[in-house]
């Protein structure tokens, strides 16, 4: 227990320090990549913005809107979970740079409970680098200091799956009750980001694996049923909400969106030869002629969106199959360097001015179409830190494909295994086309510790294999 003392405090001391210069730096440094009205910590463009608007319009005018005045329309393409987070910190304070400090210490707590859950699977040791290289993540390190949800999603979730699994319990009572507060993150985690949603329906029969070799199946089958009780009591309301206001009984108008727009559009695109923003922009204009965009993204068309979604799909589903499967690649290989780079101003500067980044702007898709060798040497030589990270993550994915092997004859052991696999391939799968090192954060726990059960295997065969070496020598 002393032990787990200091490596807690081990893990505390490092990241304190490693943050509290990252937050220096693009306090100071990075001005160009924040928004020029908010400031620091508001991303330029897109979602940080966003969700900044939309924690002022809660706060000023008790609406949850895009909406700049009366009448407020409802949101729908984003969920209120990150927005309701930003609104107590606007309120006591008038800005949103508290937030980067309890999302520095929600990254903390994180590197915490990964390091709980590899030392109840593995060794110390193992534990503690597992718990650190996932928190010195560059993409982690960089939206730590964002107005974006990814940080908050990601401990939440994280803080779920350990309750429902991991919690040491001492009667059924805690056990109903790490439950069901289980569940309840769960369900505000999805609330922070829709993605998640899916993800119930590998944790509820996972539920019912773990406990029944525990307490029994009959117990067991009460465990889910408090888990599905208290995950739907955190979103029916927002399905309700969201009903009343566009018909359509959805959590967010995102993921029909995105699967029309982004995945089948790219998908289009790649089979003639064209963008995706192209293909996007035609398919409006056939499809949807005279709705504007903000119409499509308000959830009155889902229906409609995912009717033509589904058309073009069973038009070629092999092709669309294979297509979206092989767009989880970028989940595993993306490199975070390269994502921070291409967000901020000063870095990707820095980076141009060594031999770490020959080039400005390489295309991977571009350069591959070369062939396979000539293209990859060719991105290798014009990006060796991106690529040299894209190594490292192939790697990671490699031995956390092996995990589940490597622990079947472990019936414990390979029950966690299988679930840690699971749910990184449904991240990489419900991102598919559309993956980025940003979204690959959530899952970097479980990835990782699955990469860490293979070397907790490797490395004694390793050293027993040059020890016997040296012996015979």
């Amino acid at each position: 227990m002393e032990r787990a003392h200091h490596r807690h405090l081990l893990i505390v001391g490092v990241l304190l320090f490693v943050y509290s210069l990252a937050g220096w730096y693009f306090w100071s440094v990075e001005k160009a990549t924040y928004d020029p009205t908010y400031g620091f910590p508001i991303v330029n463009g897109g979602d940080s913005e966003s969700y900044a608007f939309l924690a002022g319009n809660m706060l000023e005018n008790g609406v949850f809107s895009s909406s700049k005045e009366a009448p407020f329309v409802a949101e729908m393409f984003r969920s209120p979970g990150y927005p309701a987070f930003l609104v107590p910190f606007l309120f006591a304070f008038d800005s949103f740079i508290p937030v980067v400090f309890v999302q520095v210490i929600l990254v903390i707590l994180s590197a915490l409970l990964v390091y709980a859950i590899g030392r109840s699977l593995y060794s110390e040791k193992i534990a503690l680098g597992t718990a650190l290289v996932f928190a010195l993540n560059p993409a982690i390190i960089f939206y730590t200091f964002t107005i974006l949800s990814d940080i908050l999603f990601l401990f939440l979730f994280l803080a779920a799956i350990y309750l429902l699994f991991f919690r040491t319990h001492t009667s059924p009572y805690s056990t109903y009750l790490s439950i069901a507060l289980g569940a309840l993150i769960l369900g505000y985690a999805i609330l922070v980001r829709p993605a998640g949603l899916y993800s119930v329906w590998i944790i509820l029969p996972f539920i019912v694996l773990w406990y029944a070799s525990k307490t029994g199946i009959k117990k067991a089958l009460v465990c889910a049923l408090v888990f599905g009780i208290f995950s739907l009591s955190a979103l029916v309301p927002w399905y309700l909400r969201n009903y009343s206001h566009s018909g359509s009984a959805a959590l967010s108008s995102i993921g029909p969106y995105t699967l029309l727009f982004y995945n089948v559009a790219g998908f289009l695109g790649s089979k003639e030869g064209r963008g995706a923003d192209d293909m996007k922009e035609e398919i409006r204009e056939a499809e949807f002629p005279q709705v504007t965009r903000d119409d499509l993204q308000s959830g009155r068309y889902t229906k409609e969106i995912n009717h033509v979604a589904a058309r073009y799909i069973q038009e070629d589903p092999v092709n669309y199959a294979l297509y979206h499967s092989l767009g989880s690649i970028n989940f595993f290989l993306a490199s975070s360097f390269k994502d921070v780079s291409n967000e901020s101003a000063q870095f990707r500067g820095l980076l141009l001015s060594t031999s770490f980044l020959g080039e400005d702007q390489v295309s991977l898709r571009e350069r591959l179409n070369t062939g396979l060798l000539k293209g990859a040497f060719s991105i290798v030589m014009l990006e060796p830190l991106f690529s040299l990270e894209r190594l490292w993550w192939l790697l990671v994915s490699l031995f956390a494909g092996m995990a589940p092997l490597l622990f079947w004859r472990n019936k414990d052991s390979r029950l966690v295994m299988l679930f840690f696999f699971f749910l990184v391939g449904y991240f990489a799968l419900i991102f598919g086309p559309v993956s980025y090192p940003r979204y690959r954060i959530a899952s970097e726990p479980f990835l990782l510790l699955l990469a860490a059960g293979t070397l907790s295997v490797m490395i004694p065969y390793v050293r027993q294999k040059f020890s016997g070496t040296f012996s015979r020598t």
